[in-house]
């Protein structure tokens, strides 16, 4: 009996169907393979023998749901289920799959309802291998949150960023602290000696940002000459002790002159100016703690550059 069940998973399906391009299996209603046709045999890189009668969760998919539980317990969370029970298709399901070798790729999985006389709901499983797709995808993502002159995360991933740092200090009452750093005279520096000269700078200050941090900071270009530190797990002092460090290791750092020329004879030598917020006392959003970090970089700069400025030390 269970070898006829197991014959009749490939039966249920057209042989033109059945030996197309498309990766395909039967599962039923217990979500056991029930047969897998030869295209999905050469993607996985197993035979149909070593799959049939086993769980599909299991030896391919390896579902759970947040809580870690078998989705069997939770049917309608599971698009195979789903469409069996429905009897409605359920399209665009992705998965990660691991072949043979231990390789894992991407597939886009469809569930079609299909039934024999007599015989409970299957479900026909149609996949996709969508691997460079996934790749070209977060590809893209990534270009969309990174800023293409200095490499490092841009604004819009500086704000999804510190809304989820924001609600982890606010959830486990941790201290969070931001920071708005300037390159003071950037804009006659990069009027003097060209924009090639001025995105150099900016590169060579990123780098420069970068091997200050800490493993928990995230360093962030927000736009024109000014950079965003957001330091989890840091205090007013805290912060403001970084940044008078970032000032002074630029202040005494041998950046590379346009055109060779010596340090001496620069416009002004490179200096920052940085402004600190700290979360929750001055803000309860991303932009009002940047908007408070700001205002208190132009007070450094208007008290010379080459400082910081933060909130009172208590």
């Amino acid at each position: 009996m269970e070898n006829d069940i197991l014959e009749d998973g490939s039966k249920l399906i057209p042989e033109l169907l059945w030996y197309s391009c498309d990766a395909m299996m039967v599962i039923d209603e217990n979500r056991r393979v029930l047969a897998i046709n030869p295209t999905l045999e050469r993607l996985l890189g197993r035979r149909s023998e070593e799959i049939a009668g086993r769980s599909e969760c299991g030896v391919l998919f390896s579902c759970r749901d947040l809580q870690g539980c078998s989705l069997a317990e939770q049917p309608w969370e599971c698009p195979g289920m789903r469409a069996m029970l429905s009897f409605e298709s359920v399209k665009t399901a992705e998965y990660t799959i691991r072949i043979a070798g231990g390789k894992a790729i991407v597939v886009n999985s469809s569930y079609t309802p299909i039934q024999l006389p007599g015989r409970p709901v299957w479900a026909l499983v149609i996949m996709r291998d969508a691997t460079m797709q996934k790749r070209r995808e977060l590809r893209l993502l990534q270009q969309a949150k990174t800023d293409p002159l200095t490499g490092l995360p841009n604004r819009t991933a500086l704000l999804e960023t510190f809304l989820k740092e924001m609600k982890r200090a606010a959830r486990h009452s941790r201290p969070l602290a931001v920071g708005m750093v300037d390159a003071d005279g950037f804009k006659h520096y990069n009027d003097t000696y060209g924009h090639p000269a001025g995105d150099e700078l900016l590169r060579t200050l990123a780098g420069l940002l970068l091997t200050g941090r800490r493993a928990s900071d995230l360093i962030a270009r927000y736009g024109g000459d000014e950079f965003a530190l957001l330091l989890p797990e840091t205090d007013a002092a805290g912060a403001v002790l970084l940044a008078e460090r970032l000032c002074h290791t630029a202040a005494h750092f041998p950046f590379a002159q346009p055109g060779g020329i010596p340090t001496a004879q620069l416009i002004s030598p490179i200096t920052l100016s940085v402004g600190v917020a700290v979360f929750p006392e001055e803000g309860s959003s991303p932009e009002a703690l940047l908007a408070q970090a700001d205002k208190r970089l132009y007070e450094a700069k208007r008290g010379g550059g080459n400082r910081v400025a933060g909130p009172p030390l208590k």
